[in-house]
This record gives structure tokens, C-alpha cells and sequence, in this order.
């Protein structure tokens, strides 16, 4: 892992966990962020990292969203919004990411984990009521639902 000092999501990360930011959720993210500079957006939304775990090949998120049936593709696809969601500011300013990100600190410790990864990120997509995490609620994937299925992939390893 390395630190994540010089990325746009540095300021949304605890001191607490300094560089813990796993490499696979790193790459989700920085997907999310391409995505929404090509969707001519200048923050980032909940939304763009569910995109970038869509395009992502590896991380416990994915194993999961997988496991539950979501795949790459037109299902995916459909999570977009079809608006432009509002918002002031830069990149760290968007409230619902923001409150992504609290929730994916939480949700880590509550694991008792050092780290944030894709289980993390998605777990605290899926406790806000971003339009992501609506859709996902929609198609059964629930915090309670993705919190078993992180137990059940921890226990195995």
C-alpha cells in the first residue's frame, strides 16, 4: 500500500489509517475519478465509484456484487444517474461522498481492520442514500446482506 498523500481522496481519509488505503480500492478510485472527469464533472459521486467497482477486476466488492448477481455490463450501466447531481466546490466536497467515506472508516473499524478496502468503500456506499446506493438496495444488495458476505470471505482465508 502506499500513502495516499498527493491523491484527491487524502483529505476524506482519517489520519488514523494513514496509508491504509488497500491498492485495489485505490484503483477504484481512481477509476471513479476518471469517470467523472469524462462525465465533465469536477467532484465525485458515490455513483462514480459504483462505476469504478463495475470496471474493476479484483477486490472483495467485486467478489461480492459478484457473488450477488451484478455484472459488468448493460445491468451496470443502468446505476447511472440520469441527471447531473448538484454540487459546489472540488472533489472532496460532495456530501455524499463524504459520507461514503466516514461510513467506510467506520465500517473498517468496526471489522477491526488497520485498513480501508473494496468491502469498506462499498459497505459505506450502501449507507448513505446516494442514488448508487438506492439501486443497489433495489437489486437486494443491503449493508447486512454485503456485511455477511465480508464475515463469509474473511472466515474462509
Amino acid at each position: 500500500m502506499t500513502g495516499p498523500q498527493n491523491e484527491w481522496y487524502s483529505s476524506l481519509i482519517p489520519d488514523t489509517f494513514g496509508d491504509q488505503l488497500t491498492d485495489r480500492a485505490r484503483d477504484v478510485l481512481f477509476v471513479a475519478r476518471r469517470h467523472s472527469n469524462d462525465c465533465g464533472r469536477h467532484f465525485t459521486t458515490p455513483e462514480d465509484v459504483l462505476w469504478g467497482f463495475t470496471r474493476s477486476s479484483s477486490g472483495m466488492a467485486i467478489s461480492i456484487l459478484r457473488d450477488m448477481g451484478l455484472t459488468h455490463g448493460p445491468t451496470f450501466d443502468e446505476a447511472e444517474p440520469e441527471t447531473p447531481i448538484p454540487c459546489e466546490g472540488d472533489r472532496t466536497s460532495n456530501p455524499a461522498l463524504q459520507e461514503m467515506f466516514s461510513s467506510a472508516v467506520q465500517q473498517a473499524e468496526a471489522f477491526g481492520h488497520n485498513y480501508i478496502g473494496t468491502e469498506h468503500l462499498l459497505l459505506g456506499l450502501l449507507s448513505g442514500n446516494s442514488p448508487a446506493a438506492l439501486w443497489l438496495r433495489q437489486r437486494g444488495i443491503d449493508t447486512a446482506a454485503v456485511r455477511a458476505k465480508v464475515d463469509q470471505l474473511m472466515n474462509d482465508h
